[in-house]
């Protein structure tokens, strides 16, 4: 490469960090943390989910809602700090639904061997997801692990285990 036209690759690279920071703009702020957690809706009529839905989505700090059983369980999403629980109850209950929180936990699985592709991932996600009580499961980036949120009242380790050696794919004790 021919010393001007190196430069000029170095400053064509260099320029736009240098005028973004020069002309006082401020770098992109980083997306806000958001935490999910599951209401569970007790004697809602099918005909007022939309409205709950509605509702929910009105409280601040809400980003998203999506039931995850029709009329009797919604996956709220929310940024960390913000929109209580006792916010979200009320906004149910203000359309027509007496709304709890689901006791969640969360577990850290480790694979005995690193998960090969993201087939693999996907497959261990859709193993455990089988479960009874899991909420979400996230094999990590790395493939060496897997997140999953469960339900307190119904979800066991000892399936989730069983769940992912059937799938092929065991954990460490």
């Amino acid at each position: 490469m021919k010393p001007a036209l190196f430069l000029l690759t170095v400053l064509a690279l260099a320029a736009p960090a240098t005028l973004a920071l020069a002309d006082g703009a401020t770098p992109p702020a980083t997306a806000p943390a958001v935490e999910p957690l599951w209401l569970e809706m007790t004697a809602l009529d099918p005909a007022k989910a939309p409205a709950v839905e509605a509702a929910l989505r009105g409280v601040a700090g809400v980003t998203a809602v999506e039931w995850t059983v029709a009329a009797k369980e919604a996956r709220v999403e929310r940024r960390v700090g913000e929109a209580a629980d006792a916010d979200l109850v009320k906004a149910a209950a203000g359309a027509g639904a007496a709304a709890a929180r689901v006791p969640t936990a969360k577990a850290d699985l480790v694979f005995e061997k690193k998960l090969h592709c993201a087939g693999c991932a996907a497959k261990a996600e859709r193993a455990l997801r089988k479960v009874e009580g899991t909420k979400q499961a996230d094999v990590n980036d790395d493939r060496t692990g897997v997140a999953v949120v469960y339900d307190t009242r119904t979800g066991k380790i000892d399936a989730m285990r069983k769940a992912l050696a059937d799938a092929g794919y065991p954990v460490k004790p």
